[in-house]
């Protein structure tokens, strides 16, 4: 039930940034060896 509140309250950009690092979607993958 969390997730659907956070998903109203807060943009969708802030529950990615929850769930996955800002490494992942600002930065590209280069850390992780994919290009």
């Amino acid at each position: 039930m969390k997730n659907k509140a956070a998903r109203r309250f807060r943009k969708p950009e802030q529950v990615d940034k929850k769930t996955k690092p800002k490494s992942f979607l600002h930065k590209p993958c280069k850390n992780n060896g994919r290009d």
